[in-house]
């Protein structure tokens, strides 16, 4: 109508509903589910609904109506599409049917495309003028919208897309199949090697889309492309793998990665008869795989006999199973304590590999988790960061390389859990422990679960707390992996003893004694048992219910041998335990002293979670500690560090809170900083060198440093660790 839109809009007195207004939110959609059906989804399914429905009020209407027939979670998600009868009648009869013969036309003959450019769609379509057909499908709404990265590309939305694609297979069969293989051609001459090989399998052109995959399939691979490469390899048969030795090779790499070692020895034994074995790459690939596999699998000792046998062969003329072989190998080195092997293996696979983001991912990861086994708490959140940053993508970023960083995520995890960012921690591991889960990975899912069952007792919630463990439990089982169960059992002795329940804690010990799982040819350092193993849960019982001399005694015993083995993660909760158990034996100085000790340490690395979770025995010394220190008016930055990890304890141990107000004051001034000081300040805090400072903010390494003595200078204090300590009292830092 003439309503003279522009002027009014000029005059600021229009005002314009469009998609992005009308659209639900997640919580509008959850909401309209709650209120007409009284049931809901789990956040997890409530996200892949709104991203499928783009927060649609129709479609969410259907998804309600779905959840009032009594329909499970996963068989709406699986079902809801816009190709499920009723999405498809409502799209045919009051969007597709009320456009014109041309419009129709269009819509089907571009239904195939993920993406709408003017030229893709006039190579399917010479006879149209797409961009005016684009235009008008646009000002039109019928579900077309530019996308965020690029206004000359647009998109149909996904459920509109389902249906058109649906309704093309349906009228034409064969016209489909033909659109495809234009679509692929037309892509493979703009070189755009995705699309390309998307709609050859489109178009059941599989011997075509297995040659253009087999000349990208090691750089996609080495990229973390583990999802987009799955997709491909899944679709094509073996026959047309196997005829292409690289493509044989990817596969098993791809599943390995992506689902996990047991599932690809599966498909290695239903295809081994077939395998090249004469071929020299094609052996150098299984070697590497059977090694990963058996690490995967928590088969320690067999992996470092086939691995060591595997690394007197390098180099081979596969670089990606020669380095995945080197990692591999180097983190078997660094549990077993061959620190120098362990590092020339890393430092050679970083030469070979140069900046190669999927293997700089496992190399940082690899070298992170031995400073954490060192007890470099800092250093170690520095390089998983980094490892987590690597192929550039969030685990909630969508995109399939995200996948590729579980093995990061989760240790990034664990030590930001140590660090006492428990919020930080339990968002990474929500993310990856589905993805840990899928793949098998036994290390990472101890970790995943006790975390974040720890994390869930320290928030009041000891039901979901007891869920997870059961749920390890479980998949201990499920997979066949014993550890995951004893792990569970363990988890559930130490809360019991720290709750003093002493026949059930001795219940859930006996539960956990499994002779293979903690019993091996060589000693492991193993990080999700630097505070839970079979004789550090057993040395906690006896020092909470047994004879306290005898616990001592082991005690001892035990942290000379982790001095010996110089795993200094593990000592520290051994020496928290000694400490208990020395004032336990009414030696208290001694204690304190111990204590102390023990917290500088902490303090400089910036360990919480370690101290709190050891219960009530050390707890009160932490607190006498603290209250020692500020009758001597002691070490400020130490002081602070212990309240802060009182105030992460449960309320029984918190300082009193005219203590707090009497010490929180800092008792040093300090002149301010500079924006570029501060800037420096809390790359500090974050564990970054010299070095990587000047990288991140493009300076010398010699300017970092007069930027660094300048910080000491201003805030009086003679280390980096001095200065963010300080800064965190100040209140400067978090």
């Amino acid at each position: 109508p003439g309503f003279g839109l522009a002027r009014w809009r000029a005059q600021g007195a229009l005002i314009e509903l469009g998609p992005a207004e009308l659209q639900f939110s997640a919580d509008e959609s959850r909401d309209l589910l709650q209120s007409a059906q009284g049931r809901t989804l789990p956040s997890a399914e409530l996200a892949a609904l709104q991203e499928r429905t783009e927060g649609w009020p129709a479609a969410v209407a259907f998804a309600s109506m779905a959840l009032a027939q009594g329909d499970a979670h996963q068989d709406i998600l699986r079902r809801f599409s816009g190709s499920s009868q009723p999405m498809t009648d409502y799209l045919s009869q009051m969007v597709f049917e009320r456009q014109p013969p041309e419009v129709r036309e269009f819509l089907l003959g571009t239904a195939i495309l993920r993406q709408l450019e003017v030229a893709s769609c006039s190579a399917l379509l010479p006879g149209f003028d797409a961009a005016f057909m684009l235009e008008r499908l646009q000002t039109s709404n019928v579900f077309v919208t530019k996308t965020s990265s690029d206004p000359e590309v647009w998109r149909y939305h996904p459920l509109f897309a389902e249906f058109l694609r649906e309704r093309l297979l349906q009228d034409s069969p064969g016209r489909c199949q033909q659109l495809h293989l234009a679509a692929s051609a037309w892509y493979e001459a703009q070189a755009r090697l995705v699309p390309a090989i998307d709609h050859a399998i489109g178009g059941d052109d599989l011997p075509h889309a297995a040659r253009l995959l087999a000349g990208h399939a090691w750089p996609l691979l080495s990229e973390g492309r583990l999802q987009l490469l799955s997709r491909w390899l899944n679709a094509l048969p073996w026959a047309e793998r196997l005829a292409r030795p690289p493509l044989a090779s990817v596969s098993l790499w791809t599943t390995t990665l992506s689902a996990g070692a047991a599932c690809a020895e599966r498909q290695w034994q239903a295809i081994r008869g077939q395998w090249p074995a004469t071929e020299p790459e094609a052996q150098a690939n299984v070697q590497a795989l059977q090694c990963a596999w058996l690490l995967m699998l928590d088969r320690p000792d067999e992996a470092y006999a086939m691995g060591m046998q595997a690394l007197a062969a390098l180099p081979t003329t596969q670089a990606y199973a020669d380095s995945v072989l080197a990692v591999s190998m180097a983190i078997l080195m660094t549990q077993r304590g061959e620190r120098d092997q362990a590092h020339q293996l890393l430092d050679a696979v970083r030469m070979r590999q140069g900046d190669a983001s999927f293997m700089r991912m496992y190399i940082e990861s690899a070298e992170g988790e031995q400073d954490m086994q060192d007890g470099l708490l800092r250093q170690a959140l520095a390089r998983f960061r980094i490892a987590v940053g690597a192929l550039g993508h969030t685990p909630n970023s969508g995109n399939d390389m995200a996948r590729s960083n579980a093995w990061a995520g989760v240790l990034y995890a664990a030590a930001s859990y140590e660090e006492g960012r428990l919020e930080q921690a339990e968002r990474l591991l929500q993310a990856y422990l589905p993805i840990v889960r899928s793949m098998g990975m036994h290390e990472h899912q101890i970790l995943s679960f006790v975390i974040l069952s720890r994390i869930a007792r320290a928030q009041g919630h000891t039901d979901e707390a007891s869920a997870l463990l059961r749920e390890l439990e479980a998949a201990g089982e499920a997979q066949g992996l014993p550890r995951l169960v004893a792990s569970a059992w363990l988890e559930r002795a130490r809360v019991l003893t720290h709750a003093g329940d002493a026949p059930a804690a001795t219940a859930a010990l006996a539960r956990a004694d499994l002779p293979a799982v903690w019993t091996h040819a060589h000693p492991l350092r193993r990080l999700a048992h630097s505070n839970l193993d079979w004789t550090i849960a057993n040395l906690r019982w006896t020092l909470h219910f047994g004879d306290a001399g005898r616990a001592l005694s082991q005690i001892e015993a035990e942290l000379a041998q982790s001095r010996r083995t110089q795993w200094r993660l593990r000592g520290l909760t051994l020496e928290l335990l000694r400490a208990a158990a020395l004032n336990r034996l009414g030696r208290r100085d001694e204690a304190l002293m111990q204590m102390r000790g023990v917290l500088a340490f902490a303090a400089e690395q910036g360990f919480v979670r370690r101290l709190v979770d050891e219960g009530g025995l050390v707890l009160q010394l932490a607190l006498a500690l603290l209250q020692q220190l500020e009758q001597e008016e002691g070490d400020p930055l130490l002081m602070s560090h212990l309240r802060k990890l009182l105030e992460a304890a449960p309320t029984e141990w918190r300082p009193p809170d005219e203590s707090r107000a009497t010490h929180d004051k800092p008792s040093h001034s300090a002149e301010r900083l500079t924006p570029k000081e501060m800037q420096i300040l809390a790359l500090l805090a974050e564990g970054f060198s010299n070095e990587a400072m000047g990288e991140k903010l493009s300076v010398s390494t010699n300017t970092i440093r007069a930027h660094l003595r300048s910080i000491h200078s201003k805030m009086a204090v003679g280390s980096r660790t001095q200065a963010v300590a300080k800064a965190r009292q100040l209140g400067w830092l978090r």
